[in-house]
Parts: C-alpha cells; sequence; structure tokens
C-alpha cells in the first residue's frame, strides 16, 4: 500500500475528487460552506487506518481554517465528521423519495411531434392534391 502521500495518484485524485463532488464543493463543517481553499480530510486518519485512505466514506471537505484547526485532534471529531456524513446521506435520500412520480398521460402529452421535412411536406401536399382532383 502507499506509505506517502502521492497527490498525483490517480486513485487518490479520483476519491479526492469524489469527495469534492459530493460535498458540493463546501466545507461541510457546521454554518460554515465556504467554497475557498479546500482540503479533503481523512477522518480516520490516512497513517492509522491504511486501508480506509480511498474510501469516500472516510473523506470529508473542509476549508483550510477549519482543517488546520483540527490538526492533531482528529479522532476528537470523528464521530463528528460521519454524523454530517450520515445527514449528508439521509437528505439525499429523502429527496428522491419525495419528487412526484409521473403518470403515463404526463409522458404522452410531452411526446410531440417532430417537425416535417421539406420532402414529407411536399409528399403530404402532392397526396392532398390527388384526393382533391378525383
Amino acid at each position: 500500500m502507499h506509505d506517502e502521500r502521492n497527490y498525483n495518484d490517480p486513485i487518490y485524485k479520483k476519491a479526492r475528487k469524489d469527495a469534492l463532488k459530493r460535498d458540493g464543493f463546501k466545507c461541510q463543517w457546521p454554518n460554515c460552506g465556504s467554497c475557498k481553499q479546500l482540503r479533503v480530510h481523512h477522518i480516520r486518519t490516512w497513517a492509522g487506518h491504511p486501508a480506509l485512505r480511498f474510501v469516500l466514506n472516510n473523506l470529508i471537505t473542509l476549508c483550510k481554517k477549519h482543517h488546520d484547526s483540527i490538526w492533531s485532534q482528529e479522532e476528537t471529531y470523528e464521530a463528528m465528521f460521519f454524523q454530517i456524513l450520515k445527514r449528508q446521506t439521509d437528505d439525499k435520500r429523502s429527496k428522491k423519495q419525495r419528487k412526484p412520480r409521473k403518470s403515463k398521460n404526463d409522458k404522452r402529452k410531452r411526446k410531440k411531434k417532430a417537425p416535417k421535412t421539406y420532402a414529407q411536406k411536399y409528399a403530404e401536399a402532392k397526396r392532398k392534391a390527388r384526393k382533391g382532383k378525383r
């Protein structure tokens, strides 16, 4: 496994990118929400938990101010960070459940015919002209 962090490692880059995306590119510290100088923090430490280094549920986005403020006190904040992630997941699930389902009638109403091409319009006019002559 990786002992030193390689910020260019594609696995590490993807894990960090996924955490930032999940967190809406905002600091997850309560009442912060900053979008500046973001860091992806390992909730359970990099050195102490090598198996969790690239696990999304072990990563959380923090601004530099809050990331620096918890330095060397990571264990103190583990429970809070896991609670934030749990609440975030629960909120996403409840939003999915609240979306009203659309009936078949709604789908039918939305289907529109594609505009007719010049060739189709010409053929239709020709048919109408033939019917009129009879």
